[in-house]
């Protein structure tokens, strides 16, 4: 019995290993993961973004501290619609994977890719082999 749950294990971490180098797996762990933080990553989002185009707006017009806080509640309902709609994409997406699956396989399919609204999660590639001093390139 002990073997079996050893097995099931090492297969299902082969599986997660191997999932980090299919797009549509990536792309499907990608839109899963946002659809899940969406209740805490729409406000944090949307206020960091809020925050942001009202200081924006301050600098714009050279006023004061009354035009920044004026303007934030403004700029807060749009960005948390917008962040919203972001998230109603990721989570759409999710059953179009299926599709994204069949798609890869074929052998001029295209390379699947996860959305990129949010970057920096564990589904993105990351840019290996540093960046070059002399053009601030990062190299793949």
């Amino acid at each position: 019995m002990k073997l079996g749950k050893v097995l099931i294990v090492t297969v299902l971490t082969a599986l997660v290993f191997s999932a980090t180098s299919c797009g549509t797996l990536r792309r499907l762990g990608k839109d899963a993961y946002i659809t899940v933080i969406s209740p805490v990553l729409v406000p944090a989002a949307a206020a960091a973004d809020s925050y942001r185009d009202a200081t924006a707006t301050r600098e714009g017009y050279q006023t004061g501290a009354v035009t920044e806080v004026l303007s934030f509640p403004l700029f807060f309902m749009w960005n948390t619609v917008k962040h919203a709609g972001y998230c109603f994409v990721h989570l759409v997406d999710i059953p179009l994977n299926l599709g994204y699956g069949v798609s890869e396989l074929m052998e001029l399919g295209p390379e699947i890719v996860p959305i990129d609204y949010y970057q920096n999660t564990w589904f993105d590639e990351q840019a290996s082999g540093g960046t070059n001093a002399e053009s601030g390139e990062t190299g793949r």
